[in-house]
């Protein structure tokens, strides 16, 4: 349904003794109580200064480092196109926080800083979109301060039971860093590295049609975005370093088997960081406690 604010219903809802919120929740879903809805404004404004440019467009990637077999038995290299032009470069996004209370304002921190260190913001990631640093308006790098992060917990505690449980939760995620030892001699090198992993991981369920569909998507028939998401190659402190995470559903059939496949494909390519919640495969520690995981695996490096 569309959501709008209608103000007598929400004047009545606040006259029969409900509160603020609960006269919202009656009209708007948490979405747009955020990004503003009719009768609604936002909670934030968003200043961007692009400072990217065109550029030329990739055109067909081949990665002949791969190969498969079609239905007639032929030896086919695998190709991706892109004949959009991309940009290079970088944007600055200024939030600007208009209407959010302490704890809302540290839950939007908590999460991007989350973002920050562990995967990456928007589409095309794969392409070397969307990652990002958290930067106070002085220049320097965003940390949270102890306060700031356990009024975020409180909140997120607090809405958890009324969250539907088909979204995407933390708790069924995974997120991973691949340390690599190649030598790239331009970004063309840097995204088929990225491609020959996503190609790999679509091969893992490679004899399961309806299962890779699920997990990786499909752009053929009723689409489904892939529920893993993979950075280009980028180079972090003198390292290259590229980023997988995903989330693969509680409800999912053979969930931690399929999720073991993942780690043992990705430890392949090299040394890998491992998150993962209420698990023995988080190289850091097994932790049950979700807010213990959040502050001490995520944000703890």
């Amino acid at each position: 349904r569309k959501c709008e604010l209608k103000q007598d219903k929400f004047n009545e809802a606040i006259k029969s003794g409900k509160s603020i919120q609960g006269a919202l929740d009656e009209q708007i879903c948490p979405a747009c109580q955020l990004f503003g809805c009719t009768g609604w404004s936002r909670k934030f404004r968003i200043k961007i200064s692009d400072n990217t440019s065109f550029e030329s467009g990739i055109g067909r990637i081949e990665v002949r480092s791969r190969s498969y077999r079609d239905r007639q038995g032929r030896s086919k290299i695998p190709k991706w196109y892109f004949p959009s032009p991309g940009r290079r470069g970088h944007l600055d996004l200024e939030i600007t926080p208009l209407r959010f209370n302490e704890s809302e304002l540290n839950a939007l921190k908590l999460t991007l800083k989350v973002m920050e260190e562990w995967c990456a913001i928007g589409a095309k990631t794969h392409l070397g979109y969307g990652v990002f640093q958290l930067i106070k308006g002085d220049g320097e790098r965003y940390e949270l301060t102890p306060e700031e992060v356990e009024s975020a917990l409180s909140l997120f505690e607090s809405v958890r039971s009324n969250i539907t449980s088909n979204l995407p939760d933390l708790k069924w995620f995974f997120f991973s860093k691949v340390y690599l030892d190649d030598s790239f001699t331009n970004e063309k090198t840097r995204i088929i590295k990225s491609l020959e992993l996503r190609y790999d991981l679509r091969r893992l369920f490679g004899r399961d049609r309806n299962l890779r569909y699920d997990i990786m998507g499909t752009v053929k028939g009723e689409r489904r975005g892939s529920k893993i998401y993979i950075s280009r190659v980028y180079q972090i402190q003198d390292r290259d370093e590229m980023r997988i995470w995903g989330w693969i559903p509680r409800v999912t059939s053979s969930r931690d088997s399929i999720i073991e496949k993942i780690k043992e494909m990705i430890c392949e390519w090299g040394n890998i960081t491992w998150r993962e919640f209420n698990s023995d495969r988080d190289d850091k520690q097994n932790t049950n406690d979700i807010s213990k995981f959040i502050k001490e695996n995520l944000l703890g490096g």
